[in-house]
């Protein structure tokens, strides 16, 4: 061995000979560490990527499937709903799961299977209720990927330098995905994308009930420390970004393709900067994160809320995608900034044992902002109706716009008061 022997090791003629065992001290024993760390996150990484690219699936085909059925576009919207109330429904308590059981593989097996289910229930609909009841294992498989796979990022990070890049590698997963999803969903008929995405979510479910069978987390919480993370003000601050940041998102995928349509702009032309924005997101990610690592979380963030809120209105006050490009670009960036600072922040304010509901609590933000956005942002529509250039298709984005640079003190103030958690 090189350098420094391990202590207490016992002179050549003693030695027990262990030849083969990967935790004896050196070289060997940490690179068989990091190897497994490495497996357990790509897993993980891959889970959220075939999550991801559902979404851009089923979203394109929404036409197609109303036809079928013969359902209105509010019933559509009703359907399609569903896959938030599972999400909503299973997130607290998979967070829980994790944290009691530490089994992050065992449940991202699990919920790799809920998307095969939703898969196969996709690719047979023949009524509205049969795609409902598929959107909602869609969401529940969504929660498990994203609830188990965020606190193994956590722990893997704990004792490992440059932590943000293990968080940024499920961001990018999710921008390679928003990427992967319509390209996917593009291929021939209705029926053989989702056939393709069944296969995907199946080696998903099979590599992690293999390659994670043996991760478990050292530690689990008891039942009153759970009102501890969940008061926790970074944990809350957290929560606060990712919330704002897909009511804004979520609100723009729902409108802007419209205020595009209302100006002669074809539909195909949303695609275009979605794909400019959700590449922004994965490109930047190595930089983003060494800006997080070397600074901190709260400046980035903040400085991404402010990018988010004048990209907001800059969608609606241009109207060439000269202009619009590198909106979404900008866009695309701060996202990035908001989803890793984020959960950056949930690592830090908690403790191992913790990480499962601090995640949980995080992803039920983000369906809560998912939700509400379209939901004002349709009201506001409605409600501003010949205000002349601030109102109608224009409103939700100023608003929306308004209301992130309002949750910029907020989110400073909880940042302020948070507690950084004791390392294990």
């Amino acid at each position: 061995m090189h350098g420094v022997p391990c202590r207490n090791v016992a002179p050549p003629a003693e030695r027990p000979r262990t030849p083969h065992r990967a935790t004896q001290c050196g070289r060997g024993g940490r690179g068989f560490v990091l190897k497994r760390a490495l497996t357990a996150l790509l897993i993980c990484d891959l889970a959220i990527f075939v999550d991801v690219v559902g979404s851009g699936i089923v979203i394109p085909a929404i036409p197609q499937f109303a036809q079928i059925f013969g359902a209105s576009e509010g019933a559509m919207g009703y359907a399609f709903s569903a896959f938030a109330v599972g999400f909503l429904l299973t997130a607290l308590p998979l967070g829980v799961l994790v944290d009691r059981t530490g089994r992050s593989g065992l449940v991202v097996g699990a919920g790799m299977v809920s998307i095969v289910l939703a898969g196969v229930l996709f690719a047979t609909a023949t009524s509205l209720w049969t795609f409902a009841a598929a959107q909602a294992l869609h969401g529940v498989g969504s929660a498990a990927a994203w609830v188990s796979g965020q606190p193994l990022a956590a722990r893997i990070a704990q004792n490992m330098p440059r932590r943000g890049v293990w968080f940024g590698s499920i961001t990018i997963a999710m921008g390679l995905g928003l990427i992967a999803g319509p390209l996917i969903g593009s291929i021939g008929e209705l029926r053989l994308p989702f056939v393709i995405y069944i296969v995907m979510a199946a080696i998903a479910a099979l590599l992690a009930f293999w390659l994670l069978r043996h991760e478990r987390a050292p530690g689990t919480a008891r039942g009153l420390e759970y009102l501890a993370v969940l008061r926790n003000p970074r944990v809350l601050a957290a929560c606060l970004a990712v919330m704002v940041l897909y009511a804004g998102v979520g609100m723009s995928e729902v409108l802007f393709p419209l205020f595009m349509d209302a100006r002669g702009y074809p539909k195909s032309g949303i695609g275009v900067l979605f794909f400019a924005l959700a590449l922004a997101m994965s490109l930047t990610q190595p930089l983003v994160t060494h800006w997080l690592d070397r600074v901190g979380h709260s400046r980035p963030s903040v400085a991404a809320f402010v990018v988010v809120a004048a990209t907001l209105s800059a969608m609606v006050l241009g109207d060439t995608y000269a202009t619009w490009v590198p909106v979404f670009v900008f866009l695309g960036v701060a996202t990035g900034i908001l989803v890793s600072g984020s959960m950056m922040i949930i690592a830090a304010g908690s403790r191992a044992g913790e990480h499962g509901l601090g995640y949980a609590a995080w992803n039920f933000s983000f369906s809560i902002g998912y939700l509400v956005g379209p939901a004002l942002g349709g009201a506001l529509v409605e409600l501003t109706r010949g205000w002349g250039a601030v109102g109608g298709l224009r409103a939700p984005f100023f608003v929306l716009s308004l209301l992130t640079l309002v949750s910029v003190p907020l989110f400073r103030m909880l940042m302020g008061r948070g507690r950084v958690a004791a390392a294990p």
